[in-house]
């Protein structure tokens, strides 16, 4: 089974302003929560902090970094005006890219000078999740040979998305 991929655009911080992150991105949150809403365990260990979210639905996908394309390309001129409008708040924002897998079959994972670019462009962090399955038919890898040759054609594949990036398709 393809790995499945959601990535998440997360602004968290004290006392934001929901309709103005909306208009500055021009994206709609999938998700918001007010501090004020979580868990009051949550309030004293002082973790307590607004949120706002958008989410590019979990798909089946092999190369993570084109998430963090499709959300620079919905962003677009947003960057700019975010960062205006958090500069005057405690504010965090971080890109989430959450990868759902099974064992032996991994997405190739990298990020391309774009998505660093963008990254920074709104001054947030990447963090990365993992949740890895046993395969649905374990039976396919107890032939060395045959987990051989899948580890060979992954390692192919990489080297060549690697030598793609390299002549600037990344």
């Amino acid at each position: 089974m393809r790995p499945r991929v959601e990535t998440t655009l997360c602004v968290t911080g004290g006392r934001l302003d929901f309709e103005a992150i909306s208009a500055a991105l021009g994206l709609e949150p999938t998700s918001t929560c007010r501090a004020g809403e979580l868990p009051a365990a949550v309030a004293r260990a002082g973790l307590a902090r607004d949120m706002w979210q958008h989410t590019i639905a979990r798909e089946r996908c092999m190369w993570p970094p084109s998430h963090i394309d499709r959300l620079q390309d919905a962003v677009g001129e947003g960057a700019a005006r975010l960062r205006a409008l958090l500069s005057g708040h405690v504010a965090k924002v971080a890109v989430v890219i959450d990868v759902e897998m099974e064992e032996f079959y991994h997405p190739f994972v990298g990020v391309t000078a774009r998505n660093v670019a963008f990254l920074n462009s709104i001054g947030a962090e990447l963090r990365m999740g993992w949740r890895i399955r046993e395969p649905e038919d374990p039976e396919e890898y107890t032939d060395p040979e045959r987990v051989a040759r899948d580890v060979r054609r992954r390692r192919e594949l990489g080297d060549a998305l690697w030598a793609w990036g390299r002549a600037g398709g990344a």
